[in-house]
């Protein structure tokens, strides 16, 4: 958590060392400090650094008792108040200090194919796909939206050159969308990842685990990052 939400630390900063050593001194020069830049959004905020220490709290919840028709409750009392969480099968009511806050759907808490907005429409039924004719030139949205609106697909897109194509940040399920769409594999085989934030790095992942071999392009800073990230979350070894 303290990866994804303050970014690397000082130590896994390489920015220096990701420009050819031909580079004029001008561009060099201008090179971003993300040192800096991270310490900027953790300035303290109403008096708090922002940090995951000040933002996080992980609290383990168990099943407190069995309501009516079989919805299970689960509730956690805090100093300044009670949150309960109620399992009714297709929803998960989230309840502060008695008071209804939100109403989850069931399918956002589970392993599914798709959301039901990914990206565009399907082109084909699964069965009749036919093979995409990639373009010697050309772009293909794969999503417009920022990564707080729920009913959009995050900015991704796949910039095809020569009949090959590369993914741009894909949004969460672009590859499982391809594919249902006749979109060969073989003909993307590099992404470019411009930052780890997890509605540009999530499809990156998925690609990754669904293809052989995959050559993502990206900064040595930003690749490193990716990995830390993964390794635990995949259960993976980090080399």
């Amino acid at each position: 958590m303290e990866e994804v939400l303050e970014g690397p630390a000082e130590e896994h900063l390489h920015q220096d060392d990701e420009y050819s050593p031909f580079v004029d001194d001008s561009i060099y020069a201008a090179r971003p400090d993300l040192l800096r830049e991270i310490g900027y959004f953790k300035e303290p905020r109403n008096g708090r650094k922002i940090e995951a220490d000040t933002l996080l709290q992980f609290v383990e919840f168990a099943c407190s008792e069995e309501l009516p028709a079989g919805h299970l409750l689960a509730r956690m009392a805090f100093d300044d108040g009670t949150i309960e969480v109620i399992d009714r099968g297709a929803e998960y009511d989230v309840r502060v200090d008695d008071e209804l806050v939100a109403t989850v759907p069931d399918w956002l808490s589970s392993a599914i194919a798709d959301p039901p907005h990914i990206l565009m429409p399907m082109a084909t039924a699964v069965g009749d796909a036919i093979d995409f004719e990639a373009p010697q030139f050309g772009i293909t949205v794969l999503g417009a939206a920022d990564g707080f609106t729920a009913a959009g697909t995050t900015a991704g897109f796949i910039l095809w050159m020569r009949g090959r194509g590369i993914l741009v940040d894909p949004p969460a399920h672009s590859a499982h969308y391809l594919r249902r769409n006749g979109i060969s594999s073989r003909k993307i085989t590099h992404v470019i990842l411009t930052h780890c934030h997890a509605d540009h790095d999530a499809g990156t992942f998925q690609k990754i685990l669904l293809e052989q071999r995959v050559t993502v392009l990206t900064t040595r800073t930003i690749m490193a990052a990716f990995v830390r990230k993964y390794a635990p979350i995949s259960e993976m070894n980090y080399d």
